[in-house]
Parts: structure tokens; sequence; C-alpha cells
């Protein structure tokens, strides 16, 4: 079903007046007022608390649909939309509810929805459950069931989704794409985490919402809310983290501030991680070093018309391989994003504008301090986005969403090696999403989703930036991706999603015109400009449940993928190094993830994950190179609300449970099977309240990784043919909060 845009509507898009929004928040059983209860309108960036009688007010809004949010301590979260303004005040009555606070995603769908509703697998994984000593994305998201990551050394780690990396999983920041030259599974995504507020994860191809590097998945680090000060005094409040590791003799040093005055606020972070050589438990793997300092800036504005936003960070990171040896990489990353979003009668206009500038330079030990690679790419994106007034009748509701996006790439090689060729490339595509929700109450509603996806790409590369071409290249690439998903809400504890989508990417310049020694994975690898355009199509089923004392899924998948584009070690040798080359092949997905956290008592979590998967190239018959082993978890927790002095105090056990792998004959570059293992993890934390208001808290987390110092390699590991993983761990973090 489509929603047409009637052409009068343009005229019809005049600003209005500001409006208010007060209520009241009480307890459902016995009617007496939340206190200290957290309101936040989503996508306005306002956020507000219940004061001592349960009550709360917002000024200063502008008219329309707004997604309230609202979570208090032992209880149940409230997503719901309303329309502002309101007749009459807002009474909500919120459930007891002692351990499940279900998140909004805002990736999943071109809007706020709960991840029961969203027709495709979904994990939002919040600040606090990012791993303590995560140094880069992939290393954080390792433990989420479908995600595993090809970690090379301890500050770089490639995130892999169901079996897939580089060009094919889309990594943004605040829903602004990132491209950090991921050509090769050892360029890792260029962004922290240490700043984030959550980070949500789209499992399987979600190219009609964000473009061709999504046929894998989506990864989407996703920054606090900026802070106002409409409905208070102007605020300040900060927090100091300091952290030490004892393998590789790791230091970290954090630091953020943050203020509001009225509708404007803003947000200042700096951090800086220095770590000498990984150890293994047999041996320290020399030039593994590394020094990380990455910054932050925001600001942001929210008044009656809508929010303005802007960004700038800045990442870097100075490291070294354990092989090729004496192998140095420099990587410099700055982004900067402007934003805005209007509320004009019932319809709501976003629009943004990000700049990205990423520089990777690679030094031989050979070439004594000069590079033999060093590329400049600066990436420039623009989005609009306008979200319709919803129409209602009966029991239905009709939402829908346009988006236009250009994005546009310029590669500059300084060095004079030709690895990768200078080149230009430009995407222009349009989105149209709709979804139609219907049934009465939660018990029997039914959401079908429709999205189409229109891309069209353009790339050139002049002769005299590559030294195979005789005369300028140049290839244009157009497709349509789509997407249509099914929910049935079986009650207010569970659903049932089924989703079909389609996903799509041109080869990229590498895959075409790689010609070389590529020297940090020790190898000549030759491109093929011949390789077509790949797609895929997924087919998944998904039962998710979340109940007072349970929450888990079942989700089953199948993807099918159309001229998948791989290296193969073709058996050739060249200056004494290996040649892979580039082909494709058609190819099968397949797995199953299964997960789940349960609480037989207050003070007790019992959580587990298995992730189960099977690839195929249906011409040789062999499975796909680095298809991850299967892997499992189970963690128990112990928490106490307040134990002495302390507060929310945990500690627990994680074991991790990954089975072997076998490689996939010669598709599979750098070829080592691997056998089973089994690890420990340790973990012990609390807060302490502190200063005369006890509004400063030291928040003190310990933690022991591979805690029997086993001896593992892990089928993802780049250097699993000459060394183990990392050995055990000792891990104190420190987090001051004022």
């Amino acid at each position: 079903m489509m929603y047409l845009l009637p052409l009068w509507s343009v005229f019809a898009l005049l600003p209005l007046s500001d409006a208010s929004l007060n209520g009241a928040v009480v307890d459902a059983a016995s009617g007496k007022p939340v206190q200290q209860a957290s309101i936040t309108l989503i996508e306005i960036n306002r956020t507000t608390e219940t004061d001592a009688k349960g009550l709360f007010q917002f000024n200063n809004l502008p008219r329309g649909r707004h997604t309230l949010c609202l979570h208090a301590s032992l209880y149940a979260s409230i997503h719901t939309v309303i329309e502002v303004p309101l007749k009459q005040p807002l009474t909500i009555q919120l459930q007891y509810h002692t351990h499940f606070d279900e998140e909004i995603t805002v990736t999943a769908a071109p809007w706020a929805i709960k991840p029961l509703d969203t027709p495709q697998t979904l994990s939002i994984i919040s600040a606090e459950q990012l791993s303590v000593a995560a140094t880069s994305l992939g290393e954080g998201l390792a433990h989420v069931p479908g995600v595993d990551q090809i970690g090379t050394g301890d500050s770089l780690g490639t995130p892999v989704i169901r079996g897939v990396s580089e060009n094919r999983i889309k990594v943004m920041h605040d829903g602004i794409g990132q491209n950090h030259q991921q050509f090769s599974f050892r360029h890792s995504p260029n962004i922290e985490t240490a700043f984030a507020h959550k980070i949500e994860i789209v499992k399987g191809p979600h190219s009609v919402l964000h473009g061709p590097d999504a046929m894998g998945g989506v990864i989407n680090v996703i920054s606090a809310l900026m802070p106002t000060a409409f409905d208070s005094d102007p605020t300040l409040e900060g927090s100091v983290v300091l952290g030490h590791e004892t393998n590789a003799d790791r230091n970290t040093a954090q630091a953020s501030l943050q203020g509001a005055v009225e509708g404007f606020g803003w947000r200042v972070g700096a951090l800086n991680r220095q770590s000498g050589d990984m150890e293994t438990p047999e041996k320290i793997l020399e030039n593994t070093d590394f020094e990380q300092s990455n910054y932050e800036l925001n600001l942001g504005y929210s008044g009656e018309w809508g929010t303005l936003k802007a960004k700038a960070t800045h990442w870097e990171d100075k490291t070294g391989f354990y092989r090729p040896v004496d192998f140095r990489l420099n990587l410099d990353n700055d982004f900067y994003s402007v934003e805005g979003l209007h509320f004009m009668k019932a319809h709501q206009l976003s629009w943004m504008a990000g700049r990205q500038e990423n520089r990777r330079a690679a030094y031989p030990a050979a070439l004594n301090g000069k590079p033999a690679v060093d590329l400049e790419l600066n990436t420039t994106t623009g989005r609009l986005k306008w979200r319709l007034p919803a129409r209602k009748g009966g029991n239905y509701q009709l939402n829908a969403t346009f988006v236009l996006e250009y994005t546009d790439a310029e590669n500059t090689p300084h060095a004079k090696k030709k690895l990768l060729p200078a080149y230009t490339s430009d995407n222009l595509s349009f989105v149209s999403f709709q979804e139609l929700a219907w049934g009465s109450g939660q018990a029997g509603k039914h959401v079908i989703s429709l999205g189409m996806r229109f891309d069209t790409q353009n790339l050139e590369v002049p002769a005299a930036a590559s030294n195979i071409l005789s005369h300028d290249f140049q290839e244009s690439y157009a497709a349509f991706t789509g997407s249509l998903g099914y929910v049935r809400k079986i009650n207010q504890k569970a659903s049932l999603a089924l989703n079909l989508s389609r996903g799509w990417r041109p080869p990229n310049t590498f895959e075409l015109f790689a010609n070389g020694i590529h020297g940090g994975v020790s190898a000549v690898q030759i491109g093929n400009r011949d390789l077509e355009e790949e797609s895929n199509t997924s087919y998944e089923v998904s039962l998710r449940t979340m109940t007072d004392h349970f929450s888990g899924s079942v989700t089953v998948y199948h993807t099918d993928y159309d001229q998948y584009i791989a290296l193969f070690d073709s058996g050739e040798m060249q200056a004494g190094l290996p040649v892979f080359r580039y082909r494709q092949e058609d190819a099968i997905m397949r797995g199953i993830e299964l997960e789940m956290d349960w609480f037989p008592f207050e003070i007790l979590r019992v959580g587990g994950n298995y992730t189960a998967i099977q690839s195929e190239n249906l011409e040789t018959k062999n499975s796909l190179p680095q298809t991850p082993a299967n892997k499992g978890s189970l963690q128990l927790e112990w928490m106490w609300r307040s134990l002495g002095k302390l507060h929310d105090v945990h500690a627990g056990m994680t074991s991790e449970l990954v089975g072997g792998a076998a490689i996939s004959g010669s598709d599979e570059p750098f070829g080592t099977s691997t056998d089973a293992y089994q690890l420990l993890n340790l973990s012990v934390g609390g807060s302490l309240s502190m200063g005369a208001a006890k509004s400063q808290t030291l928040q003190i987390n310990f933690m022991i990784e591979n805690a029997l110092d086993e001896t593992y390699k892990d089928f993802l590991y780049p250097y699993k043919a000459w060394a183990d993983n990392a050995g055990r761990n000792f891990i104190l973090k420190l987090n001051y909060r004022f």
C-alpha cells in the first residue's frame, strides 16, 4: 500500500505557535505519585523529571507528533506517540517491573519504534553493557549473538555480522554513514565507543534504509541526547574515567563535561589510551603497542520550531602489527555534521549534512619510515527526510516517510605506490517507507512495513591514477532494493516477525583495481575489472518475548547471494608473496540465533545465547571465507541494589564456548583451521554516592578476562598462524560522575 504525497501539502507547511505538555506519573496499583521518573521527547531532544508529587511539564514545544519515553526505577518503561497540544493533562500509569527496561530503536525504521514491533532482528547495547575494556567497535560488540570480530591486536576490531564484514556492513554515527576505507578485513571502523550512549545493530540486509553498504547489517553508534534546561535552572555535569589493564600495561583516561542554558546544550569529551605489546599465555607479541587520542564536541538548540544539532569528532590511532614484522599504521579520522528537525503542522522535516576526512598511512619496515600506502578519503553526505502525518481510521494507522540522500567520495593517494588508485564516486538515492498497523490494543495487533529504494552510483578513475588503465574509467550502477515485513503482536509480551529484504552493492574500487603488494596482509592483491554488482535476498523468521522475569528470542534466517565477491588464493607467487585475486560466484548463508535472560530470583540473572552459521559457495561447494565458528555463552550475575555503603552492586561470571572451524580450501586466504575453546570471564562492581547531597557518584568495576589464562586461537584472528590470542587480563575502571 502506497502513501501518496499530495502536491498541496507542500504549501500547508507553516510554522505554528509553541505549546505545552503537562501531566502526572502514578503507580498503577496504588495510585501514588512516582517521583524522579525520566520523561523524554525523542524527536526534539527534551528530557525532564517528575517532582515529589509525580508531576512534570514541558514548555515551548512544537506542535505535532512526539515519541514520549518514560523510565523509572522498578517500573516498566513506557513508549507512546502523542499529539501536542493535548486537550487535557496526561496521566501515565506505571506497572511494577523489576528487571527489563525495553528501549526503542531509531535505526530499524525511519521513526522511533519498539524492538518487538520491528520485522528485522535488532540488538541494542547500552553504554553499561559495552565491555569495560573495549578499545574498538568490533571488540565491544563481539558478545552479541550473530556478531563476531576480526581483531588485529587490541586497538583494531572489524565487526562481522552473520558472516560478512567490510563493505557489506554499514557503520553509522548518529545515523550518518561512516567510510573508513573498509575494503580489507583489517580496516576496522574509526569511531570511539566510549562516547556512545548506546549502539544499535540491525542484522541482515537493510539497504532499503541505509544504502549499498548495508546488505549484511547496520551498526549505529548513538550519542546521548543533548541536555536542555527549559524546565530547570542551568545545568553543569561531567565525569572522569580512569582505567588500567595488566595485559599490555594499558592505561585509559577519559573526561567529559556537559551543560545547558534553556534550549541550548553542549557536550565535550576527550579520551587517551596508551598500550604496550599484547601478551599471550606464552609470549609477548612485539610491535602491537598503540596510542589512541579521541575528542568530541556537540552543540544543540531546541525551540518551539524543532531542534538543531552540530557535531565535531577526531579519532586517531598509531599502532603496529605483529605480522608483518615491524609494520606500523597511522589512522586519522575527522567527522563533522549538522542536522535539524522541524515540526510543521503534522509534518516532520529533518535534514543532515556531514563531512568525513579519513587518512590511512602504512609504514612497512623496509621503507625506513616512509609510507608505502597513504590514502586520503573525503566523504560528503546530505540527507532530507520528510515524515508525513499519520492517517488514522477505525482501528488502523498508516505512517509514511520519504528520504532523499546524496553521498560524494573522493580518494587521493599520497604515496608513490598505487595499490589503490585515485577515484571519485557519488551516490544518489530515494527511499519510500510505509507502515500499516491494525487491530485493537496490543493483543492481536498486526504491523506490515514496506520499503522501496532506488540507488544510482557513478565511479570515475583517471588513467593516470592507475598503472593498469590505458584510458579513463567511468561506470554507472543502479538498482532497486526493498523490504517487506510483517509483525504479529501475539500479546503484550510476545511477537512473531517475518521479514523479506533485498540488499545490493556495486564492486568497490579496490575489488576492481587493486594491483600490488598490500603490506598489511603480506600479500599481492589483484582486482578484477569484470566484476558485476552483488545482491542478496534474505528470509527471516523471529519469535520474541519479554515478561517480568524472562526475555528471549529465536531467529532463523536464510540469505541467497548473487555474484558474491571474495578473494581467493590463486596459487601464484610474486616477490615471495602469495597472490590473491577477486572473483565472484553465487552463495548462500543460513543460521540460527538464540538469546535469553532469566531472573529466577530477584538478585540473580541467568543469561545465555547461541549462534550457528553455515555458508556455501555454490560453485566450489566450499564454505565462504572467514565464516565464523559457532559459539555460545552462559552468564550468571548477582545484583544487589545496596550492600553496605555501595549501591548497584554486581558480581558475575561468563563462560564462552566457541566451536572449531575449518578453512574453505583455496577460498580462505591465510587459511589456518582452529580448534574449539572455552573461556571464563569474571566481573564485580558497584557505586558509591559522595558529596553533601549525595549528588556525586564513584563507580568501580573490576574484571578478569580469560581468567584461566587459556591458550586458544579464534578462527577470525589474523595472527592465528603465528601466535595465540591474548592471555589473562586484569582490568580496573573508575568512573567519577559529578
